[in-house]
């Protein structure tokens, strides 16, 4: 019977900020290998406008984005839970209050302060978000969106974000930045993987996952078997079945051989 595998997108497959902006051939060949006997998908915090060219355009099976918020399969939804209108309301008044940068991540479309703003530029550029997708003029009643990103500006405001918007969000910090995940309530990678087995008949014991950061905690809970980088957090090298080599060592595909998949 097939197996499932998830795969984190950043500092599993990808290090943009350093460079790596491609899945390496290793990795790829590795991958293309398994998918000859099993599912491979992406499991990502990025919305799906939001996943660069070099990751959509490998023939994965589906992906669960949006830390598990918004989850396809051969192009179509399976499952979705929108923010809620006041979650984004909050959201904005407190980003204004404060000078904070938000990203409210649509299907479609990425809804910013201010897409002209030096600090957004800057961040969009490191993380390759085309800016064609960012909004800064919309009424905020009209967005249906699935996850949210938060910039402040110093390690100092790190309480204000989880004070101010803990209640309505679910916080993960962006290994060593000053950015943060703002998730719904309760909708994690594990939710949203719990929710693709459930709809191909796929039993958990046989899923595997990959990844490196906070937002993986739940998915490698959840899973079968759950793979950790070198670079990973160390939270998520507690609880992983494996620990293989980092993101730019072809990490991935090195498990992928310890598991005897390849």
């Amino acid at each position: 019977m097939s197996k499932a595998f998830f795969f984190d997108i950043d500092g599993t497959l990808l290090d943009t900020p350093h460079g790596l902006i491609d899945i390496s051939s290793v990795n790829k060949a590795a991958i293309l290998k398994l998918q000859q006997e099993h599912l491979a998908f992406i499991a990502t915090g990025r919305t799906k406008c939001f996943i660069v060219k070099p990751i959509r355009d490998f023939p994965f099976s589906g992906f669960v984005t949006c830390n598990g918020a918004y989850v396809e399969y051969k192009g179509k939804c399976i499952f979705k839970q929108k923010i809620s209108q006041s979650a984004i309301k909050t959201l904005i008044q407190v980003c204004d209050q404060y000078g904070f940068d938000y990203y409210i991540e649509g299907y479609d479309h990425i809804y910013v302060n201010d897409k002209n703003r030096k600090s957004i530029q800057d961040f969009s550029r490191r993380w390759e978000m085309n800016a064609e997708t960012m909004v800064d003029s919309f009424d905020e009643e009209d967005i249906e969106a699935y996850i949210a990103m938060v910039k402040v500006q110093a390690p100092k405001e790190f309480k204000l974000v989880y004070d101010l918007l803990g209640e309505h969000f679910d916080i993960a910090q962006h290994p060593n930045q000053l950015s943060f995940d703002l998730n719904i309530k309760g909708i994690n990678k594990g939710v949203g993987i719990i929710e693709l087995t459930k709809a191909l008949a796929i039993d958990i014991k046989d899923t595997y996952a990959f990844g490196d950061g906070n937002n993986d905690l739940e998915m490698l809970s959840v899973v079968g078997h759950g793979i950790a980088m070198e670079n990973a957090v160390e939270a998520l090298k507690e609880i992983a079945e494996y620990i293989s080599d980092d993101v730019a060592s072809d990490g991935v595909a090195k498990a992928l051989k310890h598991y005897r998949f390849i």
